[in-house]
C-alpha cells in the first residue's frame, strides 16, 4: 500500500461523520436561479462520455442526476445545511450535514502534517497560468489540471456552481471516491471569485511509467420538461426512501 493511500485510510479511520442537518451555509431566496449545467468526461480521446451529470439548479436546491449510471442521486441543500444521497437499487437514503463536511475537511488537512503529506494532497498547490490553453492550470502528486473558463450570464449562476462544486468536493473527500479534491478546490475558488465557471478541464495523472488523461466539457443550459419530471422523481424518492446511516450507505 502506497504511503498516501495508508494517510488516506488512516484519516477516514480517525474521523467520524455525524448526520443530520443545521448550518444554513446560504439561505435560499427568489433571486436564486433556475438553470442546469451538463458534465460531460471521455477518457483519453474516446468521443465517447465516460461520465456524465445534469446538475440541476432550482431556487436554491441543486440536483446531481448521473445520465449513464443514475444508481446514485445527490441533492444539495445549503439553506437546510444538508447533503442527502439517494441510492435507487435499494431504496435507501442518507443525509450528511454540511457542517460535518466542513469539519472533515478542516481535519483532513490538519492531519497532513508532514511537507510529503501535504504535497500529497495537493495542500499547497497554486493556480497558474496554463501552458495548454487560454485559462489556469494547477498540480500536485502527479496529477495537472488545465481549465478554460466561460463567464455565465448571470454572474449568481458562477457562485452558485462554484458552491456546488465545493461541496462535492468536500462530498468526495467523504467518500474517498477519486483524488484529493484540495487543488481542484483551489481552482474552484479561484474561477468562482473570477465569475467563471469550467469549460473544458483536463486531467493528466502520471503514475511511474504510466498515463492516463481525462477530459470534462461544462454547458450551461436552462430547464426542460424531463428536468422538472426529473426533480419531481427525485422528490418522491426522497419521500419514500428508507433512511440510513452514512456509514451504512452504498459505497460508490
Amino acid at each position: 500500500m502506497s504511503s498516501h493511500s495508508q494517510f488516506y485510510r488512516g484519516l477516514s479511520m480517525v474521523v467520524a461523520i455525524a448526520v443530520g442537518c443545521t448550518l444554513g451555509a446560504r439561505p435560499s431566496s427568489a433571486e436564486d436561479r433556475t438553470f442546469c449545467v451538463t458534465v460531460k468526461t471521455f477518457l483519453g480521446t474516446s468521443a465517447d462520455a465516460s461520465a456524465e451529470h445534469r446538475i440541476i439548479f432550482d431556487n436554491g436546491l441543486i440536483y446531481d442526476l448521473p445520465q449513464l449510471d443514475p444508481a446514485t442521486v445527490t441533492v444539495y441543500d445549503p439553506a437546510q445545511g444538508r447533503v442527502t444521497m439517494l441510492d435507487r437499487p435499494r431504496q435507501v437514503q442518507s443525509s450528511i450535514r454540511i457542517d460535518d463536511l466542513i469539519e472533515f475537511t478542516s481535519k483532513a488537512r490538519a492531519a497532513a502534517t508532514t511537507d510529503e503529506q501535504r504535497a500529497q494532497l495537493g495542500l499547497n498547490s497554486k493556480v497558474k497560468t496554463s501552458d495548454r490553453m487560454i485559462g489556469y492550470m494547477i498540480q500536485f502528486s502527479g496529477a495537472t489540471y488545465h481549465t478554460s473558463t466561460q463567464k455565465p450570464a448571470d454572474p449568481k449562476m458562477a457562485s452558485e456552481f462554484g458552491q456546488f462544486f465545493d461541496l462535492a468536493s468536500r462530498l468526495n473527500l467523504v467518500r474517498n471516491t477519486w483524488l484529493p479534491p484540495f487543488a481542484r478546490m483551489t481552482l474552484n475558488d479561484r474561477l468562482t471569485s473570477s465569475g467563471e465557471i469550467p469549460l473544458e478541464t483536463t486531467l493528466t495523472i502520471k503514475r511511474g511509467e504510466q498515463t492516463n488523461e481525462y477530459r470534462t466539457t461544462t454547458t450551461i443550459d436552462g430547464l426542460a420538461d424531463r428536468d422538472r419530471t426529473a426533480i419531481d422523481e427525485v422528490r418522491g424518492m426522497m419521500t419514500l426512501y428508507k433512511e440510513v446511516a452514512a456509514g451504512d450507505f452504498p459505497d460508490a
